[in-house]
């Protein structure tokens, strides 16, 4: 889950934002910054430990086809094992989820005290309303900001995000998704089978969404998240300083 990027200056951003709105909006922000930062690792880590417990009580079996599929069929010596193991892995992915779809919440509130949104009645909005999706709400259709719209419009419209905010909602309020380690036991032209950790199927509104294994989206989704944060991020420097520019 490589994320080498273009950086998103910080310093400036609490600077601009100061020149602006003063030290107390900064003072608002800079706990939301933090904690973005925190979401990010967060859920690097615990998709990482969920990864790790997997490999490695795999890692002597993976080469046995018939040690593989006596685990698949829950007849092997090892099956009480393998069962907390991945039980385990499993509570990691839930929470991996969880730290992702929460970098958008945060995301939310940085945007919005950013722009000092909260200091203009037309914009200031209930604080348990401030959301990512209410703050884009307020970006549409301005063309001071229309590059930081079109980056937030591509972080949300992606397929994969769509899936995995759909999945966290679910587990969130209704119940947990399983993450089952699954064997297909079809086997592959290159020989043994294919297995890892794979969300079950699940509804959500109206909405039917298949299994997936996990190695097939949420790597890549985590990747394309954080690295479209940082483009938000510059763009919101961009639109600050452009602001400073015209006020003088």
């Amino acid at each position: 889950m490589s994320t080498r990027q273009q950086r998103w200056d910080l310093k400036q951003f609490r600077k601009d934002v100061e020149a602006l709105f003063g030290r107390d909006q900064v003072a608002l922000l800079n706990p939301c910054l933090a904690s973005l930062h925190d979401r990010r690792e967060f859920a690097r880590m615990q998709y990482q430990e969920a990864e790790r417990l997997c490999q490695d009580f795999m890692a002597d079996r993976v080469e046995d086809e018939d040690a593989v599929m006596l685990l698949a069929l829950g007849a092997s010596d090892d099956s009480g094992e393998f069962v907390h193991t991945t039980k385990r892995a499993e509570g990691h992915m839930v929470a991996f989820l969880e730290s992702l779809y929460a970098m958008s919440d945060t995301l939310g509130h940085v945007i919005y005290f950013g722009l000092g949104a909260n200091l203009d009645g037309a914009t200031r909005l209930p604080e348990r309303k401030v959301s990512l999706w209410t703050v884009a709400n307020q970006l549409e259709g301005r063309s001071a900001v229309a590059g930081l719209a079109h980056a937030v419009n591509a972080l949300t419209s992606h397929k994969d995000y769509v899936y995995a905010a759909a999945l966290t909602n679910h587990c969130k309020h209704r119940s947990v998704v399983g993450v089952p380690y699954t064997f297909n036991l079809v086997p592959r032209e290159k020989g043994g089978y294919l297995h890892g950790l794979q969300f079950k199927h699940f509804r959500y509104g109206q909405e039917v969404y298949p299994p997936r294994w996990v190695s097939d989206v949420m790597p890549q989704e985590y990747v394309r998240q954080t690295r479209l944060v940082v483009k938000i991020g510059n763009e919101l420097n961009g639109a600050l300083a452009k602001r400073i520019r015209e006020t003088g």
